[in-house]
């Protein structure tokens, strides 16, 4: 990067300044006249150089046949000619000496080193977003520039490809970093949002990248440009796609796209809880994932996959499933999810589980984005979207085993009031408050009669308007406890209501055996996870106790399986390939069952149909 010289003395920072000699000489006269002495000129591109940097020298003569190089340089050079410095680490004298017939002539140039301070660098980083048309998909002809918020910014030589600083783009994207003067760099801006110790809390760590090649996270680096004494650069990330909804070469803004809808689902938690130290998540994007393989996935490393098959399923700009997906991490890490996951959709009959939590994350989503309606781009040319309300659901077969009256009460309790049957308007706090305590450590499994009682109790003066609004979508409100015991509820389908009811059928130590039916039909798509594949029991032990349990299908030939679980945690089970019975030394307190026919629940050869089982108690 060239640059007009500047004159300045050593308390400026410039150990030399630039000079420029001629020194001429010839022989002596006879009659003849005497050949012209050699002129030479040399100068430097710039009179100073940042330490590690070069600049270039450039000479000319006249009346010389031959030119030597001394002081920095060493060697013989053309008559004319140029070539850099080579990096310097202080001042340097280039002195070069041309002969000729009429004698020699030489020039000098210094070249100064700046060891004064750094300089500052800033831009704003944008990431390119494809939003959705009015109608039906991604409106290619409208890609627009969005602040990258949060991410880690690198400024890197391009010389050395060494990393000279790092920081972090702010809200509106923007970024300032301090680097040496007059070098030529390049700004990497990388999938991930980092905020660690010692930095005091909140920290985050979330990264966008693809496993399956091996790539830690994304990255997307910009045009070389040069330091100067201070610049403004902004980068511009592109979408890799035209206006025919083809891709035209890289995606690049996909992984910001995603970083960016989760950088938002922060926000609600951190208005509440500002001290929040969330677990490391990464989130594995790439054109290779099919479409339709979206989930989220637990445990000690967290992972969210998102789909990004081109005329298929792109989930990059679909903020709605992104932050559904971060909502099941929130409920995971924060709180506690028991669902069993799998298919679902919003008018399924699901386990009460897989309802509460599906109805979780698009209530939080809606939460996230202050816009209950969700939507998800697919199709050839991303050309179709899926869309419906948290808030004015279509659903037809409402209760406590629908995805769909759990995120509709959940958005309610959040939401401003004012609708039918919605007079509650509490915000986040209240949820945040039974999510993060009593439904972490709820003796019942995790669902709506969990969250909701505990919501109650906690807002006394709002409990007629929360029943009124849980009625509503047909679950019995008055008396409800986190067990369900009052509930009346059951789908029209439904042949017995022994079949669905009571949600967790009391079982005691000794007290004899219980027969359950389990059933799949309310499992159309034999999924394994619909509402009473599973049957629930609860039971209590009043001091430690040594017990076995029992577990046996009416039919022969069954698989049957059954979890016992203390506060989320498995204490006792049976999975044999048969019929279950097994003891188990059980400490003092509540304790719920889950048991069912892997034939029915997609953990064994499939059966259809009905399973009763019959399940036992006894000391042991």
């Amino acid at each position: 990067m060239r640059r007009n010289a500047t004159l300045r003395n050593a308390t400026d920072g410039v150990l030399a300044a630039f000079a420029l000699t001629l020194v001429g000489c010839g022989g002596g006269g006879g009659g003849d006249t005497p050949a012209p002495a050699p002129s030479v000129t040399l100068t430097a591109a710039v009179s100073s150089v940042t330490s590690g940097t070069a600049t270039t020298l450039t000479w000319s003569s006249s009346n010389a046949t031959s030119c030597t190089a001394s002081g920095a340089w060493s060697g013989t050079r053309a008559t004319a000619g140029s070539e850099s410095t080579g990096a310097l680490t202080s001042a340097a004298t280039f002195t070069l000496t041309c002969n000729g017939s009429g004698g020699s002539g030489a020039a000098s140039v210094t070249v100064g080193v700046t060891t004064g301070g750094p300089v500052a660098v800033r831009g704003v980083i944008t990431y390119a977003r494809v939003p959705y048309l009015s109608g039906n998909g991604l409106d290619y002809a409208n890609i627009r520039q969005e602040p990258a918020r949060g991410i880690t910014v690198e400024i890197v030589s391009a010389a050395t490809q060494a990393v000279l600083a790092t920081t972090t783009t702010d809200a509106t994207g923007a970024y300032s970093a301090s680097v040496a003067a007059s070098t030529n760099i390049f700004v990497r801006s990388k999938a991930e949002m980092v905020r660690a110790a010692p930095t005091p809390l909140p920290h985050w760590r979330v990264r966008v990248g693809d496993p399956d090649a091996a790539l830690l996270m994304y990255a997307w680096d910009g045009p070389v440009f040069g330091s100067g004494t201070g610049t403004v650069h902004d980068v511009a990330i592109p979408s890799g796609w035209d206006l025919s909804r083809v891709p035209t070469g890289t995606r690049a803004s996909a992984p910001f796209a995603i970083l960016d809808s989760i950088w938002r689902a922060m926000q609600p938690v951190l208005g509440v809880a500002p001290d929040t130290d969330f677990p490391a998540l990464d989130v594995d994007w790439s054109t290779a994932n099919p479409g339709g393989d979206t989930f989220y996935s637990g445990g000690s490393q967290p992972k969210i996959v998102l789909c990004g098959e081109a005329n298929v399923d792109t989930d990059e700009f679909d903020p709605s499933t992104i932050i559904h997906e971060f909502g099941h991490y929130i409920e995971d890490k924060f709180s506690r999810s028991d669902s069993i996951g799998g298919a679902h959709g919003f008018d399924d009959l699901l386990d009460p589980r897989v309802a509460f939590g599906e109805g979780f994350g698009y209530a939080f989503a809606a939460v996230a984005l202050d816009d209950p309606v969700m939507r998800d781009a697919f199709g050839n040319q991303q050309g179709q979207t899926a869309r419906f309300s948290v808030d004015t659901s279509t659903a037809q077969r409402r209760g406590w085993f629908n995805e769909s009256s759990a995120q509709e009460l959940l958005w309610d309790f959040f939401d401003p009031a004012g609708e039918t049957n919605d007079n509650i308007a509490l915000g986040f706090g209240p949820l945040w408050a039974v999510l993060t305590a009593e439904q972490r450590t709820t003796a019942a499994f995790t669902t709506l009669f969990s969250f909701v009682t505990k919501l109650k109790e906690r807002t006394p003066g709002m409990e007629p308007a929360i029943d009124a609004r849980v009625a509503a979508e047909q679950i019995t409100a008055a008396g409800m406890d986190i067990y369900g015991t009052n509930e009346t509820h059951v789908p029209p389908s439904t042949a017995q209501v022994s079949d669905v009811l009571p949600v967790y059928t009391p079982i005691a130590i000794g007290g004899g055996p219980v027969t359950l039916r389990t059933t799949d039909a309310f499992d159309p798509g034999a999924n394994g996870n619909a509402l009473s594949v599973s049957r629930f029991l609860r039971f209590a032990v009043p001091a430690t106790q040594s017990v076995r349990i029992t577990a046996a299908a009416t039919l022969p030939g069954r698989d049957v399986d059954i979890y016992v679980v203390r506060n989320g945690v498995i204490v006792a089970q049976g999975t044999t390939p048969a019929d279950e019975d097994f003891t188990a030394t059980l400490p003092a307190g509540d304790y719920v069952i889950d048991v069912h026919d892997c034939g029915l629940a997609d953990c064994g050869n499939a059966v259809t149909g009905t399973s009763d089982i019959t399940v036992t108690i006894a000391p042991n």
